[in-house]
């Protein structure tokens, strides 16, 4: 799964990490005055620029957002991809500064984490007290029993990751039509935690940062995601105890679409459905 587009929008920025590394990503700001700010924090193997319309939006909406690509990734890589040395706990820690980014850009507004998949599974590990609400949308466990193969997706974390990225150098998932082109490290660790029973909250031993999440959370799932089921998506959330969390499961047919996927709801053709199921749960200063 390779995701790309060409249609970037907003303005290039930089955004620095605790170790000196520099993201690169877009910056869309309202015409007028920011009501809300937003993080959109991509999907494994999505590049930044796939969520361009969607950010858009909410500018168009009066809410500042930031889309990024993580370290080694899309551009946020330079060199070779063989080269990049990092794992998927460093990403959740680049989620991390991008909300520290955006925080400090626009402490005056409430801030809302938009998470896709692998961004919404980083929510515990970033400082989520700087948020007013949170969005996920295909966020589930990634271990191999919730998928409609589960023991074909079990052979790719046991043997073709480590076959392939030991081979390559990198995870070379557009030429194998998985996930997209990753660094080593990332797809290797994550291939650890598909394969442990409660996912990263096992592998990390997280259940204590799940917990501490308050901020409310809008969960939206789609009943045709053929990477994160309906029981992939309730597996993870229960781990959010500390919060309330708001589920909206569709059907394609309820959205008037033949279908959603795991990432078709970030493309322009859902534009109204944005203003219909995302704009009640998006924090915004509603005083303006």
């Amino acid at each position: 799964m390779s995701i790309d587009t060409t249609d970037e929008g907003g303005s290039p920025v930089e955004v620095p990490t605790d170790d000196g590394t520099v993201l690169r990503g877009r910056w869309f700001e309202p015409d007028g005055l920011a009501v809300g700010a937003a993080v959109i924090a991509s999907g494994m193997g999505i590049r930044a620029r796939y969520y361009g319309s969607f950010a858009r939006w909410l500018g168009s909406r009066g809410v500042a957002a930031l889309v990024f690509d993580y370290r080694g990734f899309g551009d946020s890589l330079s060199g070779s991809i063989k080269d990049v040395d990092c794992d998927a706990a460093r990403w959740m820690a680049d989620a991390r500064d991008a909300l520290r980014f955006v925080a400090d850009r626009h402490r005056d507004v409430p801030l809302t984490w938009v998470g896709h998949s692998f961004g919404g599974q980083a929510v515990p590990f970033v400082d989520h007290r700087e948020l007013a609400q949170i969005i996920n949308i295909a966020v589930g466990t990634g271990h191999w029993r919730f998928h409609p193969q589960p023991w074909l997706r079990a052979a790719l974390w046991k043997v073709l990751v480590p076959v392939t990225t030991r081979a390559f150098g990198y995870y070379p998932g557009n030429a194998l039509r998985l996930v997209g082109d990753l660094p080593a490290g990332v797809m290797r660790q994550w291939a650890k935690w598909c394969l442990d029973r409660d996912y990263v909250v096992g592998a990390r031993n997280a259940v204590d940062a799940f917990a501490k999440v308050s901020t409310p959370i809008a969960c939206v799932s789609f009943t045709d995601d053929e990477l994160i089921p309906p029981g992939a998506i309730d597996e993870l959330h229960k781990w959010f105890t500390g919060s309330n969390v708001v589920n909206m499961r569709f059907t394609p047919e309820q959205l008037g679409v033949e279908r959603v996927g795991h990432v078709g709801f970030f493309r322009n053709s859902f534009e109204p459905l944005w203003d219909e199921l995302l704009l009640p749960h998006i924090a915004r200063d509603r005083a303006e």
